[in-house]
This record gives structure tokens, sequence and C-alpha cells, in this order.
């Protein structure tokens, strides 16, 4: 694992299905939102010439509408990494395929 992202040279895009990026450093733990920015930068700088690689971002995904603000950025995948949302809200899953936001109380 690296810190930042050092770039895509070395990558071998023949055996890469994918790349997961998390937006925050373990240094960071909670402390800080998952930068976002920085994840649809690394996604935009692949370079033209090359097989895109996919990127699927991860961090601070608690519901539907976190889930589609943040597969909206330039450069990420139609996916994201659910993570801490989903231990939170085990129906995260859910809510995402259904296209809601579902607020589950006591009585449901």
């Amino acid at each position: 694992l690296v810190q930042k992202f050092q770039g895509w040279e070395d990558l071998d895009e023949s055996r890469i299905a994918a790349v997961m990026i998390h937006g925050r450093s373990r240094q960071q733990r909670y402390s800080r939102n998952a930068n976002w920015d920085y994840i649809s930068q690394v996604a935009t700088s692949q370079k033209p010439d090359k097989k895109k690689i996919p990127v699927i971002g991860n961090g601070d995904v608690f519901s539907y509408t976190d889930y589609e603000e943040k597969i909206k950025r330039e450069g990420i995948e139609a996916t994201a990494m659910l993570g801490r949302g989903a231990l939170i809200k085990p129906w995260l899953p859910t809510e995402i395929k259904e296209r809601r936001d579902w607020d589950i109380s006591a009585s449901e």
C-alpha cells in the first residue's frame, strides 16, 4: 500500500481489473472526511493512450444520496466501496440497490 498514489506508469494494465482508492490515509483515521476530489484526480490522471483502468472510490458512503453524489464525480466508476457505512447501516446495499434513502426505525 502507498500513502499517495504514485502514478499509472508502472502498472501493468493487462493484469489489473480495477483500482480501489480510499480518500483518507490510515493516519487520518476518521478525523477527516474522505477526499473524493483526490480520488477523482487520480482517476482522471490516466494516460489517454493506455487502457483505462476502472477506479473505485471508498470513504464516507452512508446513504443512497452519498453514494449517488460520489459516483457522479469525473473518472469514478459507477460503483463505490462500502465500509463503515455498511457496518452502521447493514441495509445500505439494499438502500442503494432500490435507489432510496431508507431510515429504518425500531417499529420497522
